[in-house]
């Protein structure tokens, strides 16, 4: 084994593979653990492959993204060429030796990263040509990172097969020997991947030659039923491998795009993998992730359809007149929020209706912004931690809440908007105080029978567990009328009165939706949508989540 190779000592070989082997690495100088992957050819055998490697190296290591193992140094040493680059220790091969098939969430969360990891390469005018699990890094964070680029072209010139590439994981038209490979080459391997992660193993197996066979001729075998995969997101792993690239996604980021969609916009988010201090061995963690400034569902067309021309027309159009109205509006809308006083219990406030400031009689009825739908005391407790942007929830102002009642149950159509998608909206009462359950999209969802939901707002004694350190500003039940399938996925769009939160100094990054699983209470990702407008031109702050199935819910303010 080498010992040395500049300033790295290498203290242990970590991984070996057809191109190279890797060693963890001490960097002297910097005084910090690196990977050092030293190529298996000799230079010296191949004068060629010298000048190849340092360029394909250069290029790669000016190739900086979040999700890209970053590269530090490369060299040419006693014959050897080496890159040197951050430390990972876990990948996604040694992820799914270990623990199996990941989740739907999890397994799409990487598909992501790796995806936008392509995007950027590709812009820069790389294709990687050897996407696979080992190639995909994890970082004790749970991001993965994309690793190897450029090693594949640079052995290229050294090849004794004329093909680049892991069979397991070739597209079609590397498997012919194709030079004209491009991006769409790199999306076929990560689908590939992206089924391995899904099923635990990849679509074919076999001798080199039976693989070849399969990736040009066979068709991958579906999912199992055990496994629970929506089928949307099992469309998107088999267009990513269609033989033929013009019916795969043709980029990265529509790739990327399409399952951000199905999640509702962002990166969906599931246990992280992390290293137990005794083992570099990857093991599930048992809290969930932090969350992340992204939405978790949003509206699931794009998930399907590609927009239309018309379509894009229409947004156009609506674009245009959204911006007419503002300019024509300009004043008054800004004349609105100049004069909003602070609606704080006690104090004077008003409402505009047309151009008049018209006062709000407070006696005997509550103010406007006085929550209505729940009669829950908001629970308070724990010790300061965080304070965004001045005080913990202690400190807040409660909600007056003391004469507020609970609606009925609210039993509302659902609309399909889609094979496998439902969308119901809920009307703004005439009076919807502090808080406004707007809309809930279903995806992926057998509905059966059930022609509408219902939403139904719960009393304090009717919660418990809820966290220390929220104030809970409504609590609400969403049911079926026929049950639950349990692959379905759910996007929440709720509104909070835009002046009680102004009046309160609380920034939006606090507001929090809790999702009950069992007898815990769930943070899903809560995400700001912009502004909403409600009866008497009240201004609302419209926020989205998501969670798997259907629940018991709480809005609330996290300290």
């Amino acid at each position: 084994m080498l010992e040395r190779i500049d300033r790295y000592d290498l203290k242990e070989r970590v991984g070996v593979g057809g191109q190279a082997t890797v060693y963890l690495a001490e960097d002297t100088v910097l005084e910090r653990q690196v990977a050092v992957k030293v190529m298996n050819q000799i230079v010296s055998e191949e004068e060629a492959f010298a000048e190849r490697f340092m360029t394909e190296a250069r290029l790669a290591a000016n190739l900086i993204h979040r999700n890209i193992a970053t590269v530090y140094d490369f060299k040419i040493e006693n014959n050897y060429a080496c890159i040197v680059m951050e430390y990972l220790p876990n990948s996604v091969d040694k992820i799914l030796h270990k623990n199996g098939a990941l989740s739907p969430p999890r397994a799409s969360q990487i598909a992501i990263h790796t995806a936008e990891a392509l995007e950027h390469a590709h812009t820069n005018g790389f294709v990687h040509r050897d996407i696979k699990p080992h190639n995909i890094l994890i970082s004790p964070e749970g991001m993965a990172k994309v690793t190897d680029f450029g090693i594949a072209r640079a052995s290229d010139l050294i090849s004794t097969t004329d093909t680049v590439g892991t069979p397991i994981y070739m597209s079609p038209e590397q498997c012919r020997r194709e030079n004209s490979s491009d991006i769409r080459s790199d999306i076929y391997s990560l689908g590939v991947t992206f089924y391995e992660m899904l099923n635990g193993h990849p679509p074919f197996q076999g001798s080199y030659q039976e693989l070849i066979e399969s990736h040009l001729n066979q068709q991958p075998p579906p999912f199992e039923s055990s496994l629970n995969i929506p089928k949307s997101l099992e469309s998107i792993v088999m267009k990513c491998l269609a033989k033929d690239p013009v019916y795969r996604y043709q980029t990265a980021h529509e790739l990327s795009t399409t399952l951000r969609a199905l999640f509702g916009g962002t990166t969906p988010q599931d246990t992280p993998i992390t290293t137990s201090p005794q083992s570099t061995t990857p093991e599930m963690a048992t809290t969930p992730p932090p969350t992340q400034n992204s939405n978790q569902f949003s509206m699931p067309v794009e998930v399907i359809l590609k927009p239309s021309k018309w379509s894009k027309l229409v947004a156009a159009m609506s674009l245009a007149a959204a911006v007419i109205f503002l300019i024509v509006n300009s004043e008054k809308v800004l004349n609105q929020f100049r004069n909003l006083d602070e609606l704080v219990p006690g104090k004077s406030e008003s409402v505009f209706e047309g151009d008049k400031q018209v006062p709000v009689d407070r006696s005997p009825e509550p103010a406007p912004v006085v929550i209505t739908q729940s009669s829950i005391q908001p629970r308070v407790s724990g010790s300061a931690g965080k304070t965004a942007p001045k005080e913990n929830v202690e400190a807040l102002k409660e909600p007056d809440i003391e004469n507020a009642g609970i609606s009925g149950p609210q039993d509302v159509s659902l609309v399909k908007i889609d094979e496998l998608a439902y969308l119901v909206e809920f009307p703004w009462p005439s009076d919807p105080g502090l808080s406004h359950i707007s809309k809930v999209s279903l995806f992926e969802a057998n509905l059966g029978q059930s022609d509408s939901i219902t939403l139904t707002d719960l009393k304090g004694d009717e919660i418990e567990n809820v966290p220390d350190d929220v104030l809970v500003l409504r609590s609400l039940e969403l049911n079926l009328k026929f049950g639950v399938d349990e692959n379905i996925f759910t996007v929440i769009a709720f509104d909070l009165n835009k002046e009680w939160l102004e009046s309160e100094s609380i920034d939006l990054d606090r507001i929090v939706f809790l999702a009950k699983d069992g007898k815990k209470w769930l943070d899903t990702e809560t995400f700001h949508k912009g502004m909403s407008m409600g009866p008497s031109n009240q201004y609302y702050e419209r926020f989205e989540s998501g969670s798997a199935g259907l629940s018991s819910y709480l809005i609330a303010i996290s300290d």
